[in-house]
Formats: structure tokens, C-alpha cells, sequence
């Protein structure tokens, strides 16, 4: 099943959206099909979670940056 949804842009959001367009040879609505996909993956920013080994609770008590 398909559903039309139409919206306002502001100007700066449509100079955007051809300008990416035009860059990719994309169409509007497949960028458009594409972010909405993004912004409902549970894990956005899961590529930017970590940790690292033996580091000090609060990286703060390093030595050399230490404020106190």
C-alpha cells in the first residue's frame, strides 16, 4: 500500500534537499524515504558507542589534564 504525505519546506530545507538531489542523482523523495528510514533505526548512533580498556572511571584524572 502507498500513502501520499505532502509538506512545506522552508526554502532553506528545499535548497538542501535539491541540492543533494542533484549531487547523487537521486530523487527528492527517495532522500526523503531514505532519512525517515534513518531516523527510526534503533541504533543511530550505535557505530559511535565504546569503550577502552583500563581506562580511569573519569577520564578527567589523566595525567596532564587534570583542572585541580
Amino acid at each position: 500500500m502507498s500513502n501520499t504525505l505532502t509538506i512545506r519546506l522552508t526554502e532553506a530545507e528545499d535548497r538542501w534537499l535539491r541540492a543533494v538531489a542533484k549531487k547523487t542523482g537521486r530523487t527528492r523523495s527517495a532522500i526523503i524515504h531514505e532519512q525517515l528510514r534513518l531516523a527510526q533505526s534503533p541504533q543511530r548512533f550505535g557505530h559511535l558507542v565504546g569503550y577502552i580498556k583500563n581506562a580511569p572511571e573519569d577520564l578527567s584524572k589523566r595525567k596532564g589534564f587534570s583542572t585541580g
